[in-house]
């Protein structure tokens, strides 16, 4: 607590020790340590490496995802979520960001159409994901003049389904 020395020694040994199978996990946590010390270019390079390492493991795809998007690059977040979802399209939680995402941005008629069309895709491809049914009840609760999808019913249904 509070040694960034120790912090980092002890996570290089963990990235030397782990078995191949926590690998990943590891790294995850090597590039968060250069992430909070403010090496972000040394954070991406490390995540980019895992990803690289382990391909099967979608959670590094989001934190590379969340890593662009904790450094305010939205449009770059936005568009490794997209690429994250050609290798993990079975992925709830990168269907819900990406959903998310689109909706924190939207404020025209197209951009909310862009909104439902992606919620629409990611059920057709997970339409048990909770996560993604509570981005559709997000949509559907939104009251943004531009939004002709506002309904409270069907919010209520959509949280009922993700329950």
């Amino acid at each position: 607590m509070g040694d960034l020395r120790q912090a980092r020694e002890t996570i290089e040994r963990c990235c030397q020790e782990v078995p191949q199978k926590q690998m990943s996990m590891a790294l995850l946590e090597y590039a968060k340590y250069f992430e909070m010390v403010d090496q972000v270019d040394r954070a991406r390079l490390v995540m980019s490496q895992a990803k690289h390492l382990v391909k099967a493991e979608w959670k590094l795809y989001f934190e590379a995802v969340m890593l662009e998007f904790r450094q305010g690059n939205f449009k770059e977040a936005e568009t490794l979520v997209t690429e994250s979802l050609e290798v993990h399209f079975a992925t709830g939680r990168l269907w819900a960001t990406l959903i998310q995402m689109q909706h924190a941005r939207a404020k025209t008629v197209d951009d909310f159409d862009l909104v439902n069309e992606t919620f629409i895709k990611a059920l057709n491809e997970i339409p048990k994901s909770g996560e993604v049914w509570c981005e559709g009840a997000r949509l559907t609760m939104s009251r943004h003049p531009n939004n002709k999808f506002y309904d409270v019913e069907k919010a209520h249904d959509y949280l009922e389904f993700a329950l």
